[in-house]
């Protein structure tokens, strides 16, 4: 399925720092994409599950093997773009 152009939600960031209980930091994580302007507000302590199943489509599957869940604390819109304070992600096999 192919998502719609004006749907497209991008994270990017500067750097991961490992931490502990399969988790990483993610320094200078923010938000861009066309849907930041149709979108609601995004919530300063919130959490996204990340499915990156399609990756890894020619891999036999696995519970739990292909998600991660990014959460944040904290947000800041600015230049077309949404800051998170603070942002790591956590998946057991990611």
């Amino acid at each position: 399925m192919d998502v719609l152009t004006r749907y497209r939600l991008e994270l990017h960031w500067d750097s991961v720092v490992p931490a502990e209980d399969d988790r990483a930091v993610l320094k200078g994580a923010y938000f861009t994409g066309p849907v930041l302007s149709d979108a609601a507000q995004i919530n300063d302590d919130d959490q996204l599950t990340l499915d990156m199943t399609k990756q890894h489509a020619i891999l036999a599957p696995m519970e739990d093997f292909y998600q991660a869940v990014l959460k944040w604390k904290g947000v800041d819109y600015k230049d077309d773009k949404v800051f998170l304070k603070e942002a790591w992600i956590r998946g057991k096999y990611v």
